[in-house]
């Protein structure tokens, strides 16, 4: 919001009540809509989607020029144009990033690392704990390499180490620490502090634990392929920083 505030000079303009509701409404589709049109991308790329207290606010997208946003992009990385990127934000060689991602480094710098997957939909948001508000040094969000964020997911751990995968539509609260080789099952809600051992599985309604014996393959076929098609089908943000 202190972003937002400080920079409302080139994001702020004039539209009446039923424009608005319109434009608002059309986000929202965009937004969630899985196959998109050029009209939905257009929409993405000009307005964003901002909650307060549960009310859903329409903002102009923020620019990448803009001196407050720094987006750094190792040569290699793959990150499609539709992918929402706020703050400071650094990403690895060989990383991919779909189409409407979404990465918020709202509390402090964010680094992914090389070889990660963050699929469409998925949201990685590094935020401070709410009785830690107060602390001055927030430490940077350092995501390892060889990590998977599938459709949906929301990860706020404060730490993520290498070889993880976030299954669809898990959340993860920012008192967490995701080590090495663990996954999050589907639909599985962690948000108590906890630091989860090397090669953890959560899985089921009831989000039980286990420890594997090894932690999961890595995804080389299908990253492979991907680093292929997603720049015949969608625009892709130019690295500005050699690997």
């Amino acid at each position: 919001m202190d972003e937002l505030v400080a920079n409302k000079k080139d994001n702020n303009f004039y539209l009446n009540k039923d424009k608005y509701a319109k434009c608002l409404e059309e986000v929202q589709t965009a937004n969630n809509v899985k196959k998109k049109e050029a009209v939905h991308y257009s929409r993405i790329k000009c307005y964003d989607i901002l909650t307060i207290d549960g009310d859903e606010k329409l903002i102009a997208s923020m620019k990448e020029e803009n001196g407050e946003i720094n987006i750094k992009i190792i040569a290699g990385a793959i990150v499609c144009h539709e992918a929402k990127l706020r703050g400071d934000v650094t990403i690895g060689a060989g990383t991919i990033m779909h189409p409407c991602a979404f990465v918020n480094a709202e509390a402090g710098p964010i680094i992914i690392g090389e070889k990660c997957l963050v699929e469409e939909q998925s949201k990685i948001t590094h935020r401070v704990p709410f009785d830690r508000e107060e602390q001055k040094n927030v430490p940077v969000l350092i995501i390892g390499s060889n990590n998977v964020f599938e459709v949906g997911c929301n990860v706020e751990a404060c730490r993520i180490g290498d070889n993880n995968i976030f299954e669809s539509k898990c959340f993860v609260g920012n008192k967490v620490t995701v080590t090495n080789g663990c996954i999050i099952g589907a639909g599985c809600y962690i948000t108590e502090e906890q630091v989860l051992p090397e090669n953890t599985i959560i899985y089921g309604e009831k989000c039980l634990q286990r420890e594997a014996l090894c932690g999961p393959g890595q995804q080389t076929l299908q990253m492979d392929t991907l680093s292929k098609m997603l720049p015949n089908y969608h625009r892709i943000r130019k690295p500005n920083l050699k690997s």
